[in-house]
């Protein structure tokens, strides 16, 4: 959302555009899936987080690939994503019935959990 023409986006305009991921999320999941107040509040809170570092340090999920030099490492990288990809799916299954909530939930995290350091690398730099 930066761009290069427009410049860094200001704080308030990225709060701002936070908000209304978080509001979009937290108004779709309760009342388009019919989720509770608060498991629609927390899931919309840990997106409006993520999309915060997405819009003010113009990251993305995929900018950066991983790349790893040792063989064991590739394949303890390979086997950690598989689990991180399949696992919200069987927990879902096997301990709720509300599996879109769940997923939902957990893309959310794991997005927050890749902004927040690159976000904290390219505010380091500056």
């Amino acid at each position: 959302m930066t761009g290069d023409t427009d410049g860094p986006v200001s704080p308030r305009r990225a709060a701002t555009a936070a908000l209304g991921v978080g509001a979009a999320v937290a108004l779709g999941l309760f009342a388009g899936v019919g989720t509770g107040p608060y498991v629609a509040f927390a899931t919309a809170t840990i997106y409006a987080g993520a999309a915060y570092f997405y819009v003010t340090f113009d990251l993305s999920l995929g900018a950066t690939p991983l790349e790893f030099e040792r063989r064991a490492d590739r394949l303890g990288y390979a086997v950690g994503l598989f689990g991180t990809s399949v696992s919200p799916l069987v927990l879902a299954q096997r301990y709720g019935g509300e599996s879109v909530v769940f997923v939902t939930w957990t893309l959310g995290l794991i997005a927050f959990l890749v902004f927040v350091p690159r976000a904290h690398r390219v505010s380091t730099r500056d």
